[in-house]
């Protein structure tokens, strides 16, 4: 009797993650690296590493890439080679940015993030626009300074508060005739008029109806040298 033994080359696959542990998607289904696939030469393999992984609400790892440059998304053709591929992974943190008050100023990051999640490790320039009505104080948090431009080194989650003071804010073309605008802007002699702008006034008061008071909350409005009565 004669009996013969017959082979087929087969291709070997391994992927690895670092950090190891990821959760890819081979063939539509799940496989945590490392992984090993067996094949028979000329099989096609498809690949997606995902763009990033969250840890918590303020830390995630993001997709660098392969250790061979591909995307994200790809096929390999196995061959009767073993081949050994990397996804690269890296940590994330969140800048987390507030003011005080709630509103007062616009944020100007450099670089940029779509959700200011940043690279570990990344420097980061944040810029404090106080929005009308406002004064820039200092920085408080993770970031210290009372310029307006601060730098933050992003180690871990960061976060910081633009302290900011209220100051008289007129608006442009801010005093209207009360009873609504007029043709040409401008009030006339003895009429009631309205100022708009921002922290005119600590809070809300209405003054006396009978004498009109020439102070209200602090506040005094004048024309040159003379004092104007206040309604509220």
């Amino acid at each position: 009797y004669r009996l013969t033994a017959t082979y087929t080359s087969m291709g070997q696959l391994n992927i690895a993650s670092n950090p190891p542990g990821i959760k890819l998607q081979i063939n539509g289904s799940d496989c945590v690296t490392p992984c090993a696939l067996n094949n028979s030469t000329g099989t096609q393999v498809a690949i997606a590493a995902p763009a990033s992984i969250p840890i918590d609400a303020t830390s995630r790892m993001d997709f660098l890439g392969w250790s061979d440059g591909a995307s994200a998304t790809r096929s390999i053709t196995m061959n009767g080679d073993v081949q050994t591929i990397f996804a690269n992974y890296g940590y994330s943190y969140l800048l987390t940015v507030a003011s005080d008050p709630a509103g007062a100023v616009d944020f100007q990051f450099s670089p940029p993030s779509p959700d200011l999640f940043y690279p570990v490790n990344t420097p980061v320039t944040v810029t404090a626009v106080a929005r009308s009505g406002f004064r820039f104080r200092r920085w408080a948090g993770d970031l210290a300074g009372v310029y307006n431009i601060g730098q933050i080194l992003i180690s871990g989650p960061r976060s910081i508060i633009a302290q900011l003071d209220r100051i008289p804010y007129l608006a442009p073309a801010g005093i209207k005739n009360a009873a609504g605008d007029t043709p040409d802007g401008t009030v006339a002699p003895g009429s009631i008029i309205s100022i708009y702008g921002e922290s005119l006034a600590p809070q809300l008061q209405v003054g006396p109806t009978n004498q009109l008071a020439q102070t209200i909350a602090d506040v005094v409005v004048t024309v040159n040298d003379r004092i104007l009565p206040l309604l509220f």
